[in-house]
């Protein structure tokens, strides 16, 4: 029984403001999820949910238990616009 819940957190705050980053190709966002381990119970987590331009999405459940780890990805992927074929192995290296 999957009991996760998610709460996104808006662009603007993991956004870095730029006057420059007008039109970006690539969104990443925050998600904060409550996901149930039957060996250590319920914890909080946060994911990365990424949304391009045309539309498409793409999300890594379960990246850190650590908001500010998880935001600096965020911050960074957004700064640096990295491409959504780069997502997984930019995540895994960044652990």
């Amino acid at each position: 029984m999957d009991t996760t819940t998610y709460r996104y957190h808006s662009a603007q705050e993991s956004i870095i403001e730029d006057k420059e980053m007008v039109a970006l190709m690539y969104r990443y966002h925050i998600v904060e999820e409550y996901i149930f381990n039957p060996e250590i119970g319920k914890y909080r987590t946060y994911g990365i949910k990424l949304t391009a331009s045309d539309g498409t999405t793409d999300y890594i459940s379960d990246v850190s238990v650590s908001k500010l780890e998880t935001k600096r990805m965020v911050d960074y992927f957004n700064r640096y616009q990295l491409s959504s074929i780069h997502f997984q192995e930019a995540v895994e290296n960044m652990l």
